[in-house]
């Protein structure tokens, strides 16, 4: 380990050390309550607050607890030398990528849906070609052939991930609905 990693190792064992020797003099002697009273309250108050505001603004939908979860995985490889960031960051923009051409193929498969006279496997066909020429589309967007290379597999493999987890959950809600 590096002197940083150490120190960093030993700060959190301090501050550990800290909140315990805190709440273990708090446990005998009560010093703290008021304080921790005060802080309970103040909270109390200010959370309920802070959610409503929420509620009506524009993060409506949105929860603190999916906020800081987002942040934290935005963080994470900067926090760890172990993990290649620009290899998470790029499959991060190529996971977004993928959201998107999932997306608008849906909004391609209820505009097709709207046509009475379309059979249904004319409609699964459209939507499989739509999605290869949007998917072929995005990957001629990179200037870089690699790129483009694992965008479009990397996208496929998702489209076909989803497709193959949606099956199994179909599989395992007729096993549970049968028993």
């Amino acid at each position: 380990m590096k002197k940083k990693d150490y120190f960093k190792l030993y700060l959190l064992l301090f501050l550990i050390f800290l909140i315990t020797l805190f709440f273990v003099v708090n446990y005998f002697t009560g010093i703290f309550d008021p304080f921790i009273n005060k802080i309970l309250n103040k909270s109390g108050k200010i959370i309920p607050q802070t959610e409503s505001f929420l509620l009506k603004q524009a993060f409506a939908g949105i929860s603190i607890g999916t906020l800081i979860l987002v942040f934290i995985l935005l963080v994470y490889p900067l926090l760890f030398k172990s993990i290649d960031s620009s290899e998470y960051y790029r499959d991060f923009f190529f996971g977004i990528l993928t959201a998107v051409v999932f997306y608008i193929t849906e909004q391609f498969k209820l505009i097709i849906t709207k046509f009475t006279a379309v059979d249904f496997l004319l409609i699964i066909l459209a939507m499989i070609v739509f999605t290869y020429i949007l998917i072929e589309a995005i990957a001629s967007l990179f200037k870089n052939k690699k790129k483009a290379s694992t965008f479009k597999s990397q996208t496929i493999a998702n489209i076909l991930s989803g497709i193959v987890f949606s099956m199994i959950l179909t599989i395992v809600k007729t096993f549970i609905i049968k028993q």
